[in-house]
């Protein structure tokens, strides 16, 4: 298994391990959740982040996704406030 299946393995695991395998698998899908800077200070780094995990998704996808399983990924921007944020990822869950 190279270094990027890996990775990707680790996050869907990571993802399903979160408690959100009730909502977010289906026999066709897994959906994983972020909340991150898409807008303010530190968007710089939230979106060019976003952009390369859609781009190794995108990639794992291509593949079969994992176990057959599409990956989709929900982005929510929290602006790099901490109210904001929370209320995203209670959003996400």
């Amino acid at each position: 298994m190279n270094k990027l299946n890996k990775i990707t393995a680790g996050l869907a695991c990571l993802a399903l391990s979160a408690g959100v395998m009730a909502q977010g698998v289906t026999d066709d899908e897994v959906v994983l959740g972020t909340s991150t800077a898409l807008s303010g200070p530190a968007a710089l780094w939230g979106v060019a982040a976003s952009r390369a995990a859609q781009i190794r998704f995108d990639m794992a996808n291509e593949s079969g996704g994992v176990h057959g399983r599409q990956i989709r990924v929900v982005l929510e921007d929290h602006q790099y406030q901490v109210p904001i944020h929370v209320k995203a990822m209670n959003k996400l869950m």
